[in-house]
């Protein structure tokens, strides 16, 4: 009986999306490709490692990365554990970007009952001692704006901040062009 057909499914999908052999799914999260392919035909439920390991494989997040862990039947939350180099920042109020990276264990648990909030926009307000961004949703008909989420932090922090998210960009691109030569070779 195929349990799992849907969550199979929709692992098959984002693998052919990416123009992936099974073989190579496996090699690159160091697993069998016949677990794979069990996976794909709904006969089984990966672990929630695998099913990790396979959600960072595809870079998914946010709603993709949250229903295959729920079509895979997991209640309790996502839970990811991932050796990784980062980029991350250090000193007085992380104020220090740190030009190297580091491998550390990140750890996300996230409860079933959190929403994720989707922003439309962002408004940033900046004052004498540090800088708000204001997340934004356009709602209803008139799509009036409602704040859904604020962060501040000091200037020094959001120039750091700033600088992370221009490598982690500037990176994630890169690693696409890699998997599209690839795929053409």
């Amino acid at each position: 009986m195929k349990k799992f057909i849907d969550l199979g499914k929709k692992l098959e999908e984002h693998r052919k999306s990416q123009h992936e052999s099974i073989t190579f799914v496996a090699n690159s999260i160091k697993i069998d490709r016949t677990y794979i392919s069990k996976l794909e035909n709904g006969h089984e439920r990966p672990s929630q490692e695998v099913l990790n390991k396979l959600i960072s494989h595809y870079s998914l997040t946010g709603v993709e990365a949250t229903r295959l862990w729920t079509l895979a039947g997991y209640r309790e939350g996502m839970v990811a554990m991932e050796r990784k180099e980062v980029n991350y920042m250090n000193g007085q109020n992380g104020s220090q970007l740190v030009k190297g990276s580091q491998t550390v264990d990140l750890q996300i648990k996230v409860p079933e009952d959190k929403l994720i909030l989707y922003t439309d926009s962002v408004i940033v307000t900046q004052g004498q001692f540090g800088i708000v961004f204001n997340f934004a949703q356009a709602l209803g008909p008139t799509n009036q704006q409602m704040v859904v989420s604020r962060i501040g932090m000091s200037k020094e922090h959001a120039k750091a901040l700033l600088k992370v998210l221009e490598q982690e960009v500037h990176r994630n691109e890169s690693v696409a062009e890699d998997k599209k030569k690839e795929t053409t070779n």
